[in-house]
């Protein structure tokens, strides 16, 4: 079998055995007589007649050409050889022989153009080629030669010079007689544009759309396969350059909408036609929004008729039988419909939704004779909800009357569209909907719980009930467990708690009769939103739920992947509901304590593989209980801790290989195909996305952890900063595992005993904060940088009381370096700003309002990173004030003061940044930065507040920037003191300025900085005893505290100001003290102003 002949003929036989040889036997050849063995592959692929030149050609590429791994270190071709091998094989070209044979030797020459890089010669043979006006198959081979240049990545230059000449040979294939030749056409061009970067040189094509459209038409009426194959082509074109079909858009979606509704063709090719629109939707969504009328005519009516053909709609017994999964893993018409109306009205926009498809919505509704449209058009309303929910909000009666009206549907299938659709709204429309309509809808969802004959049917209107009371909880609370809204919540659930409770007692019994997961799931997911809600007052409910859930615990084996979802369900539950009455440890402590100890034994068990539902359900209740006993929780952490350390760890087992050799990915890792311009083939990317989710998880506990035990987490602090520090921070595969990591940091100082542990850990991970802001911002990447400087100015907050203490957290030259830093952050800010709106200037024109309305929120979100550096800076100048003048100088000062030199054409939040920025330099800085700056930003806070007096945030930071400044300022020398009391005063004295929500906290400021211009500069005792009838001071606990102290203060150190009026301070420290011990929620005064009141009170 030595001789290529019997290699070839052996590789084609059927024999296993016999084709295993000739394997053997070629890997033989290509190692020890590679030169021969090359010889003979390209005698064979070049002799006219022979069975096997496919075969060689295909295998000339492969082992001499593809430049594989397997043939590292073996004998390779030189320049010489491409061009010797490239003339063989096109001197041997044989028109006559099937497009196959001809594809194999096009891959071989355009292989050899690639290294010898001679595309000129190419080209103008490609040319000699097409303008042949009978031959098909020079057509094909050529076509196939442009669609390889798309995969090799022809020069730029090249496309650019023969541009025009590339457009005429496209479109005469295009309209070329002969329909082989025009689906060659229509790959070649799909993927030759998919190539060019020049997005000018793409748009000269745009004639050959209309074209290519027709192409896609005839090939679909002839053979649907080669069809849809076109349409896929198509995608990817929209994906590169949706722009290009500017020209034909209405055509466009004709075409597509007469696909999509056309139930002869098969579901993969409606679903390709659909995706060409979503695509577009995604690249180029202004190109659909120009076309609202095709849209409200064609695409969206077309795809309320997919909609209209769900699943099994011939059997009610088959749908009920039917597990719902989720939306993106179904396939049949209805659900990728579904999937692409929420992708669609994502990218286009609420405005055009609510233009084109709310008449659609309510016809669907009304089709009294077709069961099949109604379910469509709750379904269509409940995909848009998201994108919809501003105008939902304000036409709320409207919506949700129309949504609910369809639980009253005669038809199950109706009403369970209906209840999916209500549930999303309720989710959207979140609390608003909730207070308005909870009288209505509770007692038709529990009657619908209750009473409904189909179990699936009791578990989607479980599932809205999840919905209802999920839109309960405040997320706010879980950071101020005093939130007022959250009290609120739940006393709107609480007189509805017993029968939801008695319901879903019932319905979980029934859902474990009939070994019903989806039920179970819900009525579990509804009690742990039930005790999230009811907080404390879960505690009446309490008993009738942790005992059973506990012996399901206890009992139910974990065999199936059933009972494991189940227990894992129950594991979440309890956390939940022990959470709830974490503040009633007489309720909870003993069973939070016994299912810590069962959890934790179940985690070092053996038996929790990662993949189990109940692992992570583990993991994240233990974190409750921790949130739930605190200090208690420590016990437990040896136990945990290392669990937590080796998810953090895992390796995600990340890989990068042509997908040709890769095979099949290793159990547990996901794998998916990807194509790289200028490289030949598709590349696989595969990684263990469990070990991923498990890493992404555990590094959250961890930071719940330490969040609840405070302290008592400190043994852990090391290592895990640690981790951080040397993984973590700079992980490069995934930015949630960054994200957890960087938001983790904050909560490890918390856990610090004093704040020298504090400092020392700061200063352990400061290098590596320090590595990613650099990183990311010589990479303009301001998603990441935004995150990465948020999450590192509540670490710099945490030194806050710095300012009165003394203490500073990093050496001076440090400090000056982070500021520099600082200064680079915010300037590259504002120079990626100013870059963004040249290309807009330009780019405005092909914009439609919602593109223009993402614009500005993108750069709105990028601008937030300026916010935090400000923020960061004014922590800095209070902690280091005069050590850091110098710096502050050279890189932050004129970055802020160029914007307040002239308002027009800034955002409000810019000056905003500028003015607090200010108020800090003029409170803290060095007193030659002081002097420097207190006159220009006494205009300059003067302009603001009268410039822009209805902005009651900027008005209040510029009024304390103003106070600022007169405490400061030597008595009688404060600049422009005439006019900074006029002005504060004249805010206080607007007759509503203590009484609007809107305007009583900024009052409270200007009331302050009022006060520093009375006992700082002695403005007289008529003054002094009006700013006392002004105290206390109660919207604005922080201010009223700073001043109330300041006030303390001043008495005690004997102010002269203050001892004209005697008789009204004594009256103005009764007044505060009273009001303060008799309501104690204003937080009047804060420690030190407690004790200094306690001074005052033995002065007086």
């Amino acid at each position: 079998m030595a001789g290529v002949p019997e290699i070839l003929a052996s590789l084609s036989a059927p024999d296993n055995t016999l084709r295993k040889q000739a394997e053997e036997a070629m890997r033989e050849q290509r190692t020890n007589n590679p030169q021969g063995f090359f010889t003979g592959l390209l005698q064979v692929a070049t002799t006219p007649g022979s069975s096997d030149q496919e075969m060689a050609a295909m295998l000339l590429k492969k082992l001499y050409v593809d430049k594989r791994t397997e043939e590292n270190g073996l004998w390779q071709l030189t320049g010489d050889d491409y061009t010797q091998l490239k003339n063989a094989v096109v001197a041997s070209l044989d028109f006559t022989q099937s497009v196959s044979h001809l594809k194999r030797k096009a891959d071989l020459v355009c292989a050899c153009y690639r290294e010898i890089k001679n595309y000129p010669e190419l080209i103008t043979s490609l040319v000699a080629l097409l303008q042949s006006q009978e031959d098909v198959n020079k057509k094909v081979y050529a076509m196939y030669i442009f669609e390889l240049l798309a995969e090799y990545h022809l020069p730029q230059d090249q496309i650019i010079q023969n541009s025009d000449q590339f457009i005429q040979l496209f479109t005469g294939c295009l309209q070329d007689p002969n329909m082989t030749v025009k689906e060659a056409a229509l790959k070649a061009i799909t993927s030759f544009l998919g190539s060019i970067d020049d997005e000018t040189t793409v748009m000269k094509y745009q004639p050959a759309m209309d074209w290519l459209l027709d192409v896609v038409i005839e090939v679909l009426r002839q053979d649907e396969d080669k069809g849809k194959a076109s349409l896929e082509s198509l995608i990817e074109l929209s994906q590169n350059h949706g722009e290009i079909w500017s020209q034909v858009t209405q055509k466009l979606l004709y075409v597509v909408s007469q696909i999509v509704q056309n139930k002869s063709f098969e579901e993969g090719t409606r679903q390709s036609a659909l995706e060409i629109i979503g695509t577009i939707a995604e690249s180029t969504p202004q190109l659909l929004r120009k076309h609202t009328e095709e849209l409200k005519t064609n695409l969206f009516p077309a795809l309320i008729h997919m909609l209209a053909e769900p699943l099994h709609e011939d059997s009610i017994e088959d749908w009920a039988e039917a597990v719902e999964e989720e939306l993106q893993a179904r396939n049949d018409p209805a659900s990728v419909a579904a999937d692409n109306v929420n992708r669609i009205a994502s990218h286009l926009g609420e405005k055009v939704m609510i233009k084109c498809s709310t008449h659609l919505i309510k016809e669907a509704i009304e089709q009294q004779g077709s069961w099949q449209l109604r379910q469509a058009g709750y379904l269509f309303l409940g995909m848009i909800s998201d994108t919809c929910k501003e105008s939902f909000i304000k036409s709320m009666d409207d919506v949700m009357r129309m949504s609910a009206s369809g639980l009253l549907d005669a038809h199950p299938r109706v009403r369970y569209e209906a209840l999916t659709s209500l549930g999303l709204l309720l989710t959207e429309l979140a609390p608003n909907a909730q207070k308005k309509f909870h009288s209505q809808l509770v007692e038709v969802l529990l009657r619908m719980m209750a009473n409904e004959d189909l179990i699936k049917l009791k578990t989607q209107a479980c599932s809205c009930m999840v919905n209802f009371v999920r839109g309960l909880i405040d997320e706010d609370a879980l950071i101020d467990e005093s939130s007022d809204a959250q009290k609120e919540y739940s006393r709107i659930l609480a007189p509805y708690s017993a029968n939801i409770v008695s319901t879903i007692t019932g319905l979980f019994q029934l859902s474990l009769n009939k070994s019903y997961a989806p039920l179970q799931e819900e009525v579990l997911g509804l009690l742990s939103c039930l005790a999230n809600v009811l907080e404390g007052k879960f505690a009446e409910h309490y008993g009738l739920f942790m005992p059973g859930l506990k012996q399901i615990l206890a009992t139910m084996p974990m065999e199936t992947a059933a009972q494991q979802e189940l227990r894992a369900h129950c594991i979440q539950t309890i956390g939940f509901i022990l959470t709830a009455v974490k503040d009633q440890p007489e309720v909870c402590k003993a069973d939070a304590l016994e299912v810590a100890t069962v959890l934790t034994q179940m985690l070092n068990s053996g038996r929790i593989a990662d993949t189990d539902a109940q692992f992570l359900a583990i993991q994240n209740t233990l974190s409750q209980i921790g949130t739930c006993i605190k200090q208690e929780f420590r016990q437990f952490l040896p136990h945990i801790m290392p669990a937590l350390f080796r998810d953090v760890k895992r390796d995600i087992d990340l890989k990068i290989q042509d997908a040709d050799l890769a095979g099949k990915a290793d159990d547990g890792n996901t794998a998916m195909n990807v194509k790289i311009a200028g490289m030949e083939g598709a590349r696989q990317i595969s990684m263990n996305t469990t070990a991923l989710e498990n890493k992404i998880n555990a590094i959250g506990i961890i930071k719940n952890l330490a969040s609840s035990l405070g302290v008592g987490f400190f043994e852990y602090v090391e290592q895990v900063a640690t981790l951080l520090k040397d993984e973590l921070l700079l992980y490069p595969y995934a930015k949630a595992v960054r994200k957890a990591a960087a938001k983790t940091m904050v909560f490890l100082m918390n856990a610090c005993n004093d704040s020298n542990q504090m400092k020392a850990l700061f200063n352990h991970v400061y290098p590596t904060w320090k590595a990613s802001i650099d990183k990311y911002l010589k990479r303009c990447d301001f998603s990441e940088l935004k995150y990465i400087m948020s999450e590192f100015k509540k670490c710099v907050n945490q030194f806050e009381n710095f300012a009165q203490t003394g203490e500073v957290f990093m050496d001076l030259q440090e400090m000056n370096d982070l500021i520099r830093l600082l200064g680079e952050v915010v300037k590259d800010v504002r120079e990626d700003r100013t870059e963004r709106f040249k290309q807009f200037a330009t780019a405005k024109k092909k914009m439609d309002e919602e593109d223009i309305e993402y614009f500005h929120e993108d750069i709105k979100k990028v601008d937030k990173i300026e916010n935090f550096a400000m923020e960061i800076a004014g922590i800095i100048i209070s902690v280091y004030k005069g050590q850091v003048s110098d710096a502050f100088k050279q890189h932050l000062l004129m970055h802020f003061a160029v914007t307040l030199q002239d308002f027009k054409g800034k955002f409000d939040y810019e000056i905003l940044n500028a003015v607090c920025f200010f108020c800090d330099v003029v409170e803290y800085g060095g007193e030659d930065l002081f002097a420097m700056t207190a006159q220009n930003a006494t205009v300059k806070f003067l302009e603001c507040i009268t410039t822009f007096p209805s902005d009651m945030g900027l008005v209040q930071s510029a009024g304390y920037g103003l106070g600022a400044i007169a405490k400061r300022a030597p008595q009688g020398q404060c600049p422009g003191l005439g006019d900074i009391v006029r002005v504060l005063k004249a805010i206080v004295d607007e007759p509503d300025s203590r009484t609007d929500e809107d305007k009583v906290e900024c009052t409270d400021n200007i009331i302050g900085a009022l006060g520093k211009c009375v006992l700082f500069q002695n403005l007289g005792t008529a003054a002094t005893k009006e700013f006392l009838n002004l105290l206390p001071l109660y919207s604005d606990s922080t201010e009223a505290q700073s001043i109330h102290k300041l006030l303390f203060e001043q008495i005690i150190a004997g102010n002269p100001v203050l001892t004209e009026v005697k008789a009204e301070v004594v009256g103005c420290v009764q007044r505060i003290i009273r009001i303060s011990n008799e309501k104690p929620e204003l937080e009047l005064l804060d420690d030190q102003g407690k004790e200094k009141a306690q001074v005052i009170a033995g002065m007086l």
